[in-house]
């Protein structure tokens, strides 16, 4: 699935893009069901990326509130991050094709591969 050129525009705008049916009703309750897990602490990462496993995906919280046990561990975040590199079904969501084809068209990408060195080489 890729976007137009319209779409592209707004989303430079608007900073943000919604595709419709871009995952089907299957799917999306899988990611619902991983996203309530991932906010309730439930998914620790399992894969290495650059050699390196961490024991949490990387977390911000809202000011204050880390510590606080009166409030759902959920309501309690800002931020999380790496879920894409250390985890295999947030690395196969964001490996989904059709996922892929928005996101290289909302940036123009014309490559196929992630951008740096190939494999062996250095810059």
């Amino acid at each position: 699935m890729r976007i137009d050129s319209r779409q592209r525009e707004s989303s430079r705008q608007e900073g943000y893009l919604v595709v419709r049916r871009l995952i089907s009703g299957d799917d999306l309750r899988v990611l619902d069901r991983m996203t309530d897990r991932l906010l309730d602490g439930d998914l620790q990462p399992e894969l290495a990326y650059r050699g390196w496993t961490p024991d949490h995906f990387y977390t911000f919280w809202e000011p204050g509130m880390e510590d606080r046990t009166d409030l759902p561990r959920r309501d309690r975040l800002r931020l999380m991050a790496n879920m894409y590199h250390h985890h295999p079904y947030f690395r196969a969501l964001g490996s989904h094709p059709a996922i892929h084809g928005v996101v290289t068209s909302r940036l123009r990408c014309t490559r196929t591969r992630p951008s740096g060195p190939r494999p062996g080489r250095t810059r």
